[in-house]
């Protein structure tokens, strides 16, 4: 195996512990820039903390939809709600609301559950401060790539 192998395997293999998907690294790439706005080994620890969460949500999410009836959409805007709630939380390790977003993304696709068009609104993203049109931005991009 060559040095270009290594490197490609390295950007292709999701279980590999350096590997940030372009989904991710999106969060903090401001519109018309390149680069993101956090060094490299900050973006590998939110993405391993936000990672780590989907993997811990699957159950969770799945219970919920069973035991109360709901429908997958329906289940995500929960999940969601419920971890936007926990990052005002003054004694958690918060995500970010857009990392929130990405966390219920990552979650659909470990469960094989469609993504909600209307995902950013419901999580109440609406208000001046532009987070509602980049998440609508990020989420159409994120779904353009599945």
């Amino acid at each position: 195996m060559n040095d270009d192998d290594t490197a490609a395997s390295r950007h292709s293999d999701p279980l590999n512990q350096n590997h940030v998907p372009v989904a991710f690294v999106a969060l903090y790439t401001e519109p018309g820039r390149t680069k993101p706005s956090l060094s490299r080994s900050d973006l590998l620890e939110r993405h391993a903390l936000c990672e780590d969460m989907a993997q811990m949500l699957t159950e969770h999410a799945a219970t919920l939809q069973f035991s109360h009836h709901l429908h997958e959409s329906e289940t995500l805007r929960r999940v969601l709600q419920g971890l936007l709630a926990q990052s005002e939380a003054p004694q958690a390790a918060p995500l970010q609301p857009l990392e929130a977003l990405w966390v219920v993304c990552r979650l659909a696709e470990l469960l094989g559950w469609a993504l909600p068009n209307r995902l950013p609104e419901s999580m109440g993203m609406a208000g001046g401060t532009g987070m509602e049109s980049r998440a609508q931005a990020w989420l159409a991009q994120a779904t353009a790539q599945r």
